[in-house]
């Protein structure tokens, strides 16, 4: 289960990065980053996980990048069980 603060901290960064003119959604970024220090904690870490690959060996990061190209196979919802 995903708590707020995560949920809210990844419409963020999908909004910042998607984003034609940042500037725009700066001022309320950075308020609400400023709102709670677990914004900024989460938001943080938000980044470094999106930058590991930046890190990684090159042969680790090929891996993963193959793995981020397959394509995964469509599921019906009616028929998964909750």
């Amino acid at each position: 289960m995903i708590d707020d603060v995560s949920e809210m901290t990844a419409e963020w960064f999908v909004e910042l990065m998607s984003a034609e003119r940042i500037e725009d959604l700066w001022p309320d970024f950075i308020r609400w980053l400023d709102a709670d220090p677990a914004h900024r904690r989460a938001f943080r870490a938000l980044e470094v996980l999106w930058h590991l690959p930046d890190y990684l060996p090159a042969q680790e990061a090929l891996r993963l990048k193959s793995v981020e190209n397959r394509t995964v196979p469509a599921v019906d919802c009616d028929t998964v069980e909750s």
